[in-house]
């Protein structure tokens, strides 16, 4: 038909929220907030949205993956990201993000320059550097 009843389900690691369904709707507005736990911030934001059948199964009308490493300790604003089936952009969906900076959470320019200050020559001439690691749980 020309409308459809689309609902969203997020996923990051093991964490998966779902929307309510919006019946009959194009453009859903569902204004959710969901609160995940994020284990490792380098796995991506999985956004899907589904229209629901209630016959056979839901059809999935497009996703996003989101990286959350950029927005570790950026201020809240609200951003637009395309949904894409199949290598075809199918809509939009516009999210809000937060993900607090964990303690001793390192940007990556900050620790690319770290890194460049830790290399230094040994006595012998053989170079050794500091092992920089840093724990990215949330």
């Amino acid at each position: 038909g020309g409308t459809s009843d689309p609902y969203a389900l997020v996923k990051v690691g093991k964490e998966k929220k779902k929307t309510k369904v919006v019946k009959k709707e194009l453009s859903p507005e569902w204004n959710e907030k969901f609160e995940m736990i994020v284990e490792d911030v380098n796995e991506p934001l999985n956004v899907a949205v589904y229209d629901k059948d209630m016959i056979g199964s839901d059809d999935m009308i497009g996703d996003t993956l989101i990286p959350l490493t950029p927005l570790v300790g950026q201020k809240l604003s609200p951003k637009w990201y395309t949904l894409y089936r199949e290598g075809k952009i199918t809509g939009e969906i516009l999210l809000t993000i937060k993900i607090p900076r964990p303690a001793g959470w390192v940007d990556v320019e900050e620790s690319i320059e770290s890194l460049g200050s830790g290399v230094h020559q040994g006595e012998g001439g053989e170079r050794s550097s500091s092992s920089i690691g840093h724990n990215l749980k949330a």
